[in-house]
């Protein structure tokens, strides 16, 4: 929770303002102070301190490269679990209900594709009661309730 607080107050504090005449003029002036400034406190730690500049840089490139990644990810339609990984997961839990089964390829990749559809259902669902809610990040809460949602029910039988 405390990592969705702290994007939303850095993704508040970036802000386009258009630079006034005045404030130039003001800029200017608080340069030559602080260059006054930090020659008078030169030290050991000018090499080590990295400067508000370059962090604010740093997480602004940062952020770019998630939703890029998020983009790239939305765009690719190749499934995002491993074969090998989620084909071991499928025969372990196979073995729990009878020994020596054999899977087809198709029939792991028939798996694979509805396992990762709904999985991304569930996750879309609890998005959406994230923001019903009025929060910015998903909570156990709004999982177990998009699950609960998505359960089969007998009402009209």
């Amino acid at each position: 929770m405390e990592d969705c607080s702290d994007l939303l107050k850095e993704l508040n504090d970036i802000t386009y303002e258009e630079p006034d005449d005045e404030s130039e003029d003001d800029d200017s002036e608080d340069e030559s102070e602080d260059a006054e400034s930090d020659d008078e406190s030169e030290g050991a730690e000018s090499d080590d301190y990295e400067s508000d500049d370059d962090n604010e840089a740093r997480e602004e490139t940062d952020e770019t490269n998630i939703i890029n990644e998020i983009r790239r990810q939305q765009a690719s339609t190749k499934l995002i679990i491993p074969h090998m990984n989620f084909s071991r997961l499928v025969r372990e839990i196979a073995d729990d209900y009878k020994t020596d089964l054999r899977f087809s390829k198709d029939a792991i990749m028939a798996f694979q594709t509805a396992t990762e559809s709904h999985i991304i259902g569930v996750l879309s669902m609890a998005q959406r009661m994230t923001l019903h809610a009025q929060r910015i990040c998903v909570v156990k809460k709004d999982l177990y309730l998009a699950l609960y949602a998505q359960e089969p029910t007998n009402w009209g039988v």
